[in-house]
């Protein structure tokens, strides 16, 4: 059977929509950090989680798509308060930071979304924002 209908392999992207289009915005900022190098594209990937955090709240389920106002861009990347928090909120924020930190920087496959928007060039397991050439 031919892969155009069977469809696409593998497990859906969870990079759909209002947050595919959240990522898209970082594009030039991704290509920078990774110009330079790991650690830059290691600052870049924890900026852009904080501010995934900021814009869909803690504990998001980044599987469902929602649109939420985007943050205030003077306090966008102020830390959040931690003040009033329980411990075990604090370790339930420090570990959903940490796995979705993880999953910013190993993004899956998103090549069907990206045929139209000229882009994104994606390779397996990760995501490098460089423009197509025709």
């Amino acid at each position: 059977m031919p892969r155009e209908i069977r469809g696409p392999r593998g497990r859906p992207s969870w990079v759909v929509g209002t947050k595919l289009e959240f990522l898209l915005q970082y594009s030039a900022d991704w290509r920078k950090a990774t110009d330079i190098g790991l650690v830059a594209a290691g600052n870049f990937y924890t900026k852009v989680t904080k501010r995934f955090i900021k814009k869909y709240g803690w504990n998001f389920d980044r599987w469902t798509d929602i649109d939420c106002p985007n943050p205030d861009p003077e306090t966008i990347d102020d830390d959040d308060s931690q003040e009033g928090l329980t411990d075990e909120e604090v370790n339930q924020r420090h570990e959903y930071f940490r796995e979705l930190r993880v999953v910013s920087s190993n993004l899956p496959s998103m090549a069907e979304h990206m045929t139209d928007l000229n882009c994104l060039l994606v390779y397996p397991g990760v995501v490098s924002f460089l423009p197509f050439e025709d």
